[in-house]
């Protein structure tokens, strides 16, 4: 009996200080892992955000093109909108505050013969859908930008 008091098993300061050093190493790596993850979650978020409003955008286009005479489309830098125009007068406005639009044509067969209009559209010149049009659309938001290059035709 004297013996079992005598014996004092248990961990020394030594052994408890390596194993809370051990352990805040651990979970240094861990936190880092985990918010790395997250970063990178919340990129792919955006991306998948930028490709969609993307492509709501080339659909409308090509709708556009493939059903009216001819059609407008204008950015307002202003209140960062894009306004596409059809030939009845009906407006279909594309806005997001936290997004810039920029969108340039070429109408032609080939880009190498085509006639640029870049950006704005100013004048608002309508488009003739009987023609073959290259779309460039930029969307940028504040962490990175998406850029879609496409042809429009009619069948």
């Amino acid at each position: 009996m004297k013996r079992m008091l005598n014996q004092q098993d248990g961990i020394t300061l030594v052994e408890l200080l390596a194993t809370l050093a051990i352990m805040s190493f651990l979970l240094t790596l861990l936190y880092g892992v985990f918010f790395s993850g997250m970063n990178h979650v919340k990129k792919g978020q955006d991306t998948v955000a930028l490709q969609q409003e993307a492509n709501y955008i080339t659909n409308l286009l090509t709708k556009m093109h493939q059903t009216q005479d001819t059609y407008i489309i204008d950015i307002n830098p202003t209140t960062k909108a894009l306004t596409i125009t059809d030939h009845s007068g009906t407006k279909y406005t594309i806005s997001n505050p936290n997004l810039e639009y920029k969108i340039s044509y070429q109408t032609g067969a080939t880009p190498e013969t085509a006639i640029v209009t870049e950006t704005t559209f100013h004048p608002k010149a309508p488009i003739n859908p009987t023609k073959i049009v290259h779309i460039k659309l930029v969307i940028i938001s504040p962490n990175q930008q998406f850029e879609v290059k496409t042809i429009l035709s009619r069948m």
